[in-house]
């Protein structure tokens, strides 16, 4: 939880991370009060910016029942649109430190209740190697971490850290994205974050366009580049040269090793979602998750519509480099899942592959113009 939700992403390398805690001893008292309700939790596993906002939507709207989350500060109205509440609502009685219910909506009646995670070592570009190198049991304390709101007097809450027992967790829903546009949609999160906080030096500094996403990642490569031997064995720094982003797509690579990983210690069944296949093949996609938390299509879906970014964003230069890099640290299984996405960058159509000088005029000419995202591209970010 060490970032979801980044009140401010300037403090990130001088901030600590929450304390392990231990996990309830009350879990076995809150799995007897199941009976009539959920089966159990099936997360939804997600780096973030990878759709994690529309599936929740989308499985709401579906079976017109709630979805939880890890986190208690988030809560939607009957519109699916963010509202404010002052105190964390559980889903299970008696089960203070979570997961928490999304929204007012009933309880699923049998099933699998979809609860969002983030897990951990995910956050943004503003943070050393020790806030995000993981170890699978290190990824796990994440996963099971949240955080509850109790309303206080005078209409503030106070905010505490908690973890429920991992054994609620029976299934995941494991969400991918592109990892090129992943890391251009976390680019824009982050231009959102420091937008809402007026803050016109970071603002002025990498604008909301192409060229400002690469002097982004360019600063963020440099910002730790004197601690990572600390943290990195030679073979792994060696690794880094040449890939631009290259902490962004280390993060997303070890964020779904450990993702794999942890469910295979956990024995728990698994169900992988590509965000891109809803918009290649929506109803299979939206049935597959149904099934696989073994609920029933009822409601209405939201509209989706897919955004990618073009290649502005990289050169195809750029793009082998990272694919090489990401190959040097996924696991097998990362890979394997991987593959539609490497297969297109590398066998994208010539006349939309650009040179690096091609790619460095784009960026002039961006400079000049002043181009910045679409309205329609600016409201799908928010569906990360």
């Amino acid at each position: 939880y060490t970032n979801d939700k980044q009140d401010n992403i300037s403090d990130a390398t001088t901030s600590t991370r929450p304390p392990a805690l231990s996990t309830s001893s009350s879990s076995s008292s809150i799995r007897r009060r199941l009976a009539g309700g959920p089966a159990g939790v099936a997360w939804l596993m997600s780096f973030p910016n990878s759709g994690t906002t529309y599936t929740e939507r989308l499985i709401e709207s579906v079976t017109q029942y709630t979805v939880a989350t890890n986190y208690g500060h988030e809560h939607v109205d009957a519109d699916g649109q963010p509202e404010h509440i002052l105190t964390s609502i559980p889903v299970f009685e008696g089960g203070k430190n979570g997961p928490f219910r999304l929204s007012s909506k009933e309880l699923p009646e049998g099933g699998y209740i979809l609860t969002k995670t983030h897990c951990g070592g995910y956050c943004f570009s503003d943070c050393p190697p020790n806030w995000y190198i993981l170890s699978t049991e290190q990824y796990l304390e994440e996963c099971i971490r949240g955080a509850r709101f109790e309303e206080r007097e005078g209409g503030t809450t106070e905010r505490f850290w908690v973890q429920y027992d991992p054994s609620f967790a029976k299934r995941a829903v494991h969400l991918f994205r592109d990892p090129f546009d992943n890391i251009v949609s976390r680019f824009h999160h982050e231009y959102k974050t420091h937008n809402n906080q007026k803050d016109n030096a970071w603002l002025d500094k990498y604008p909301n366009a192409p060229y400002g996403f690469r002097a982004w990642c360019r600063d963020s490569d440099e910002r730790f580049k004197e601690r990572e031997p600390v943290f990195f064995d030679e073979a792994m720094v060696k690794a880094f040269e040449g890939v631009p982003c290259h902490g962004e797509f280390f993060r997303w690579v070890q964020w779904h090793n450990n993702a794999f990983e942890l469910i295979r210690r956990l024995n728990i069944d698994d169900h992988v979602v590509h965000y891109m296949d809803y918009d290649t093949d929506f109803d299979k996609t939206v049935r597959g998750i149904l099934k696989f938390v073994d609920l029933d299509w009822v409601g209405d879906a939201p509209p989706f519509k897919m955004l990618a970014y073009d290649d502005r964003y990289y050169s195809q230069e750029e793009r082998e480099r990272i694919i090489e890099f990401m190959k040097f640290v996924a696991s097998e299984r990362t890979w394997q899942e991987m593959s539609r996405y490497v297969n297109k960058s590398a066998e994208g159509p010539a006349d939309t592959q650009k040179s690096g000088e091609e790619v460095k005029a784009d960026i002039l000419n961006d400079a000049i113009s002043a181009t910045f995202p679409t309205p329609q591209e600016s409201s799908q970010e928010d569906q990360g």
